[in-house]
């Protein structure tokens, strides 16, 4: 099975590890699956970086392949059908384009949201709520 991190975890595991959950850290320290990271992360990174809202270690293309290099994941494509397919989510789904591209990646994503927790005053994304989505969803909930 293949996992796609979600952009925060992606930034976490080479930039605050010690902020990853627990389920989160253990799925990551233990998998033989595939990780996967999107250039929809690098563009919002970018965004993070370039309105210095985020400062990384070095520069962001060296960031970058870095970060993809010490998890060992893979890229995986964003297409056209991907856009397209990004606002056809049922429901109440974040606005936020990036958000609805990597749910539409058709790749489990791995995120890690905090018990209770509440995104963009939206319901975290949950193993439950992904069966309602045409793309498998799994987020994990950090250990408190």
């Amino acid at each position: 099975m293949s996992y796609l991190l979600d952009t925060h975890v992606w930034i976490w595991t080479q930039e605050q590890p010690e902020t990853i959950g627990a389920k989160t850290r253990a799925l990551l320290e233990t998998t033989s699956d595939d990780l996967c990271v999107s250039a929809v992360s690098s563009l919002e990174i970018a965004r993070l970086v370039s309105g210095r809202l985020l400062e990384l270690q070095g520069n962001l293309d060296r960031w970058v392949r870095t970060a993809i290099d010490s998890i060992e994941a893979r890229s995986l494509d964003v297409d056209h059908r991907v856009a397209i397919e990004a606002y056809k989510l049922p429901g109440r789904f974040h606005k936020d384009p990036a958000d609805r591209m990597l749910a539409r990646l058709r790749v489990p994503l791995l995120a890690d949201i905090p018990d209770g927790k509440r995104c963009d005053g939206l319901p975290p994304i949950c193993p439950a709520a992904a069966s309602a989505l045409k793309s498998p969803i799994a987020a994990l909930e950090r250990a408190e």
